[in-house]
């Protein structure tokens, strides 16, 4: 009976660290994004206005004469008068769209400095990721390559701790007893549950251990079942 070591932990990590990572580098590159799409909307009608404003041209009398022209003056108005009135409202005019403008292109201009700025955390944080993604893959290559990391013969079991330690044998006529202990660690925002098995000598010292979670598919009646065949004389100690 083997058991070879899981690997499963290390593949969810790099999936969250990849999925955090995208998630991180989206927001970074659109700092201003809504989740409405009404506000979507209003945005993209909000830029229209401002690129629509920067590509105005300025206005002319001839322009103005078409748009505000007879119409729009006062009775009896001689076209000198004219004239005057409509060289007001083009000057008028042009200041207002040359403040729009120069107020556009700046607050473009800040939000490209605040995009570069921006950016200058991707690279940093690409590399982290890529660190954290390299050290998670080869963890798993490891267990996936690594001999079994709990096997169980006629004569001894085979336990290896961790992916870096060497593979403890132990002669089972000198396991006294085995005790299963279920214990809960508790973080922050988390709980873990951790199987544990003891090998303890005739002089109660411990041979070794192994934790069954960091194992594929590990069933503990069915290690008990095989061991007990094989070692009757083990004591086992259970959890109360």
């Amino acid at each position: 009976m083997k058991y070879k070591r899981s690997y499963a932990g290390e593949i969810t990590g790099i999936i969250i660290v990849i999925v955090l990572v995208i998630m991180l580098i989206v927001r970074i590159q659109s700092p201003n994004s809504s989740g409405g799409n009404h506000s979507d909307s209003l945005e993209q009608l909000e830029y229209e206005r401002k690129e629509a404003s920067l590509n105005e041209s300025p206005m002319t009398i001839e322009k103005a004469k078409y748009f505000f022209g007879s119409d729009f003056a006062p009775e009896n108005e001689t076209p000198e008068e004219e004239q005057k009135r409509l060289q007001a409202f083009v000057e008028t005019y042009n200041k207002q769209l040359e403040s729009e403008q120069a107020s556009i292109r700046r607050e473009k201009e800040s939000e490209q400095e605040i995009l570069n700025q921006n950016n200058e955390y991707v690279g940093p944080i690409l590399i982290g990721a890529g660190i954290i993604v390299t050290i998670l893959g080869v963890s798993a290559y490891k267990k996936a390559h690594e001999p079994a990391a709990f096997a169980i013969s006629d004569d001894k079991i085979d336990v290896k701790p961790s992916v870096f330690q060497d593979i403890n044998q132990i002669d089972l006529t000198n396991i006294k007893q085995i005790e299963y202990e279920i214990r809960t660690s508790y973080s922050k925002n988390s709980k873990r549950i951790y199987r544990m098995l003891y090998f303890k000598g005739k002089k109660g010292n411990t041979l070794g251990e192994i934790d069954l979670d960091e194992l594929a598919d590990a069933d503990f009646n069915s290690i008990y079942k095989e061991i007990s065949k094989r070692a009757p004389h083990i004591e086992w100690i259970f959890p109360e």
